[in-house]
């Protein structure tokens, strides 16, 4: 059922997640996936590739940040894998 009881480690989940459509921003230290999220007017966060944020959460947008707080994504920002 999950990652860890198939024997997946964390670029094989990572990779997966990819296969299933959710956009994997990077890879963190200590076997961390980093989504790529952003946050609409309503304030409710949703999972979506860089360049959908406009489309699923308005033209003012708010991504998720390393630290997981939140900050404006600078458009030269780019995900480490493929969305």
């Amino acid at each position: 059922e999950g990652a860890r009881a198939a024997g997946m480690d964390a670029t094989d989940t990572a990779d997966q997640l990819q296969r299933s459509g959710y956009c994997v921003w990077s890879m963190g230290s200590q076997a961390q996936i980093e989504l790529s999220a952003c946050a609409g007017a309503d304030g409710h966060w949703r999972l979506a590739d860089v360049g959908d944020f406009g489309r699923v959460c308005g033209s003012a947008v708010v991504s998720a940040g390393n630290s997981g707080g939140s900050a404006v994504a600078p458009a030269e920002d780019k995900p480490t894998m493929a969305c």
